[in-house]
């Protein structure tokens, strides 16, 4: 016997018992356990330069995808680093991070921003570096 079944993409990542049951008029009922493991998606941040003025309320941009380029469903903790010092701590929702920064308070004009897009049931975590200029 076999059945196909889609699993929905809010399964956590861990191990299930599936059980198979058979019954029949004219047999017995038997039944088998096996166990599925689902793993963790990988993935990706996608952060391009940030081109900003100098303004209490920047917005940064970035996406989250997993492994096939699909956004990332449900919520992520983001972690935002200008020169590898966090500076906040936020959400991205179903993979697309808006999030606005208070940027007057710096006086250069080039940074490495990178964005950490944390671990969960679902994802492994990732991290990209890209320009913030601020003009």
């Amino acid at each position: 016997a076999s059945i196909t079944y889609s699993l929905p993409n809010t399964m956590a990542a861990k191990e299930y018992i599936l059980t198979a049951v058979a019954v029949g008029h004219n047999y017995d009922r038997i039944e088998t356990n096996t166990t599925l493991t689902l793993e963790k998606h990988n993935t990706q941040v996608i952060l391009q330069p940030q081109y900003l003025n100098r303004s209490k309320n920047a917005i940064i941009k970035a996406k989250i995808i997993d492994e096939e380029g699909n956004l990332v469903i449900g919520t992520t903790k983001v972690a935002i680093k200008l020169n590898n010092k966090t500076i906040a701590h936020t959400t991205a929702s179903n993979g697309i991070l808006n999030t606005t920064l208070d940027l007057s308070i710096y006086k250069q004009s080039y940074f490495d921003l990178t964005i950490v897009a944390g671990e969960n049931n679902l994802y492994n975590s990732s991290k990209s570096t890209n320009a913030l200029i601020i003009e």
